[in-house]
């Protein structure tokens, strides 16, 4: 398995553990997986405890469906946060879009439920069906199923928190390890597994010696990225001749 299946498998459990515990039984799951496959061109909109989707029924009826959950509390929160930042593989995971993080064993691991409780989630549409869970209804949690599996940032934000508001957190978290255990100090002492002299080029390398060239939708040209390294390499040099 993957690392890729392993984050989607185990979002899946998360997620439809909390529909099963509000209503939607192992085949409602299956007939939502297909009806969700005949509206492909339909966007579902997600937002902090909110999922729409209007669902097309014949050639022209659209119907609204709405899916609510209450976020999860800034305690909750802070304890799954706080857990993933723990884990620098996982923290790393994230933040570079790796998605190797085992949410299930994660949450399961610190007593955190991602998974919604009975009664907690309401479902709705604009169609006269009596039915709680129509056919748009069905569909749309198809659809956010999918929504979920392709992206897992739309789970966390179904949940409450946005993609930057994680990663920032996760990064000051990342940044205050790394500031910790690599000091000045300690990178000073590393001279020693450094040669006695480290030649520095007076002038940036020239072009034609670069393999390949920057991304069609770089922001910076060959030369901003050479001087760029220049100067960075310059910065290095500096630091490691300083004396201690």
């Amino acid at each position: 398995m993957s690392m890729q299946e392993s984050v989607i498998n185990s979002l899946s459990k998360v997620w439809e553990q909390g529909i099963t515990r509000n209503g939607v039984s192992q085949e409602d799951q299956k007939r939502a997986a297909t009806l969700a496959a005949r509206q492909r061109d339909v966007d579902v909109e997600v937002s902090a405890g909110h999922a729409a989707a209007f669902i097309t029924a014949g050639r022209r009826t659209q119907y609204e469906v709405a899916i609510e959950l209450a976020p999860l509390s800034d305690k909750q929160w802070d304890a799954f946060l706080h857990a993933v930042a723990k884990q620098p593989s996982q923290t790393s995971a994230l933040l570079t879009g790796d998605n190797q993080l085992d949410l299930a064993q994660t949450v399961t691991a610190n007593d955190i439920d991602f998974a919604a409780e009975s009664n907690e989630i309401t479902f709705s549409c604009t169609c006269s069906m009596p039915a709680d869970l129509c056919n748009h209804t069905l569909a749309t949690i198809g659809l956010l199923t999918e929504t979920f599996h392709q992206n897992p940032f739309e789970y966390f934000l179904f949940r409450g928190k946005t993609h930057k508001e994680i990663t920032t957190f996760l990064t000051a978290s990342q940044g205050s390890a790394v500031s910790l255990e690599n000091t000045l100090d300690s990178l000073k002492k590393q001279k020693k597994l450094l040669p006695d002299s480290l030649a520095l080029p007076k002038k940036p390398q020239k072009i034609k010696q670069w393999a390949s060239a920057p991304p069609p939708n770089s922001p910076f040209t060959q030369e901003d990225l050479l001087l760029l390294s220049h100067d960075a390499c310059k910065r290095a040099h500096a630091l490691v001749a300083a004396k201690p």
